[in-house]
């Protein structure tokens, strides 16, 4: 599942999100529309906050 429809299934903002995580809400938004790849911890950071519904290995290899 992409970051962007795993917000929008569980009605949460890239604030808030990014808020749980620990990162810029703008970091978070850059990664969502591909113009930036995350980092190997950030990627898990992702799946372990969404419960493994967004997968680490999908975040890093495209757009989420």
């Amino acid at each position: 599942m992409h970051l962007r429809e795993y917000l929008w299934n569980h009605k949460i903002t890239i604030q808030k999100f990014a808020e749980k995580i620990k990162y810029s809400r703008h970091y978070i938004s850059l990664i969502m529309r591909g113009d930036k790849i995350p980092s190997e911890r950030l990627a898990e950071d992702i799946e372990r906050a969404t419960n493994g519904e967004v997968k680490a290995e999908e975040i890093l290899r495209k757009k989420v």
